[in-house]
C-alpha cells in the first residue's frame, strides 16, 4: 500500500511539474522555422552527459507510466508512456 501511495505521489508531482512547461502555450503552437546552424561542432563532454541524463529521465518516466497503466488499466498512462518513448527515440 505504501508503494502505491508513493507511486501516486510521484505521478501527481510529475504531472504538476509538467504543467509549468506548457503554461501560456496553445496546443500545437508553431515555433517558426529553425535557423540552420552555420557550423556543426561536436558535443562537449558536459553536453553529452546532459543528453544522457535527459534520456535516463525519459526512460524512468516511461517505466513509471507503464506501471501505472498496468496498476489502474488507464489509457492515459499508456499514452503518456508512448510519448516518453518518443522522447527517448528523439
Amino acid at each position: 500500500m505504501k508503494s502505491r501511495t508513493l507511486w501516486t505521489t510521484l505521478i501527481v508531482v510529475g504531472m504538476l511539474t509538467g504543467l509549468g512547461w506548457t503554461a501560456g502555450r496553445t496546443r500545437n503552437q508553431q515555433q517558426g522555422p529553425t535557423p540552420a546552424p552555420s557550423t556543426i561542432a561536436p558535443l562537449t563532454a558536459q553536453e553529452t552527459a546532459n543528453v544522457l541524463h535527459m534520456r535516463q529521465e525519459e526512460k524512468l518516466a516511461r517505466d513509471v507510466y507503464r506501471i501505472f497503466a498496468e496498476m489502474w488499466d488507464c489509457p492515459m498512462f499508456t499514452n503518456i508512456a508512448g510519448a516518453e518513448q518518443r522522447h527517448m527515440d528523439a
